[in-house]
């Protein structure tokens, strides 16, 4: 299979996954000459590189916006939206006017 070298001190590991998993990292292990215990380690190496995630652009966009120390019932205000949102969405599809 591949060639690949840990260069640091390995210990096995056994973990049980569902087949259909089990078949799909032989596979692609196989498909791209690499073992299966390579395809795991290039796996985690990558998640331990990578950057935490950041917010996405709607979601800064929006921090901060409602006061830390507000006294909001965020489920009930939730709720409430959605109840509007839905109702309007009926109205449009009864086609009434205004649309």
């Amino acid at each position: 299979m591949g060639i690949y070298c840990m260069k640091e001190e390995t210990t096995k590991l056994t973990v049980r996954l569902p087949t259909r998993d089990v078949e799909f990292a032989k596979a692609y292990a196989r498909t791209h000459g690499l073992t299966v215990t390579e395809v795991i380690d290039r796996y985690l190496r990558r998640m331990r590189t990578r950057e935490p995630q950041s917010l996405s652009a709607e979601v800064e966009l929006i921090t901060g916006l409602v006061p830390a120390d507000a006294d909001v019932d965020a489920e009930a205000e939730y709720r409430s939206t959605t109840s509007r949102i839905e109702g309007a969405r009926l109205e449009i599809g009864r086609g009434t006017p205004g649309q």
